[in-house]
């Protein structure tokens, strides 16, 4: 089985590393082709050219071909997402929702956010659903954190009093949920 080893600022096919280890360096190419260059750029000869092996190997490490690595890159960044999500849990329904807005935006703004949002928003070049659990539950915890912060919202009685600040909340968390289902 052929793995990567990095000799002289480029890698190498070499025994000497994991697979695990393999995946790792050609997520992380993979990553910096995104940032540069955007999403059509990512292909497994681009990889295999940043990484400085040869066009085999980013294939033999993801059979399930391009959409398995930017499944990977896609898994990085609900990761994050759903992280900041989590941390944004606070005593009163509205003060968490407006949270849980505000580490969304803080997300797509940051320079990992910039660059995989895009990819997380566009389940046609990441594996179905049914063929990666792991990418499936990520994007399931995302919804269901920010679904949980509008629906408590609903329920508390201080609905009426800040119906405004409420309706832009739902409405921006309802759009990009309804472009990740889609």
């Amino acid at each position: 089985m052929s793995r990567l080893r990095k000799k002289k600022g480029s890698y190498q096919l070499s025994a000497t590393r994991s697979q695990g280890e393999g995946r790792r360096i050609l997520v992380e190419a993979a990553f910096e082709i995104l940032s540069r260059e955007g999403l059509e750029a990512v292909t497994f000869g681009a990889v295999a050219k940043q990484v400085g092996v040869t066009r085999a190997a980013p294939p033999h490490h993801f059979p399930g071909g391009r959409r398995e690595l930017l499944g990977e890159l896609a898994k990085i960044g609900f990761r994050h997402l759903v992280e900041r999500l989590r941390a944004a849990d606070r005593p009163s329904a509205e003060a968490a929702l407006r949270e849980t807005g505000r580490q969304f935006l803080q997300f797509a703004r940051s320079e990992l956010g910039a660059s995989l949002l895009p990819l997380m928003l566009r389940p046609d070049h990441l594996p179905p659903i049914d063929e990666d659990t792991e990418l499936s539950l990520l994007r399931a915890e995302a919804l269901q954190l920010v679904g949980d912060r509008v629906a408590a919202l609903a329920r508390s009685r201080d609905l009426e009093r800040n119906a405004a600040s409420t309706v832009i909340c739902w409405a921006r968390f309802t759009i990009w949920a309804f472009v990740t289902i889609i």
